[in-house]
């Protein structure tokens, strides 16, 4: 379900014709036009949270960000996040022993 943006955000997306998407982790291919909208930064944290990266600093948080609106809507590149998101998971992920 989409939220009602503010009319900065929505702007925002139009100028640049990006498309919203569902806040739902992929490890595929994305496309650039693909962005996240979180209604602030609570929800923002809580993204990267809930698909693993439990301990995100606030530093690759303002890197993922694209933009932060007056009203504290935050838009950012879906292909970024998630890539983020993968890049830790691989590295956190314990290496499988091979038995010969």
């Amino acid at each position: 379900m989409k939220n009602k943006l503010d009319i900065e955000a929505k702007l925002y997306i139009w100028l640049l014709h990006l498309k919203e998407e569902n806040k739902i982790y992929t490890s595929g291919e994305i496309s650039n036009d693909k962005v996240y909208v979180f209604n602030n930064y609570k929800e923002y944290r809580q993204y990267f949270i809930n698909n693993g990266y439990i301990n995100i600093d606030d530093e690759i948080l303002k890197i993922c960000n694209m933009k932060t609106t007056k009203k504290g809507t935050i838009i950012c590149l879906k292909k970024l996040c998630d890539y983020v998101i993968g890049e830790y998971l691989i590295k956190t992920k314990p290496k499988e022993l091979k038995l010969y």
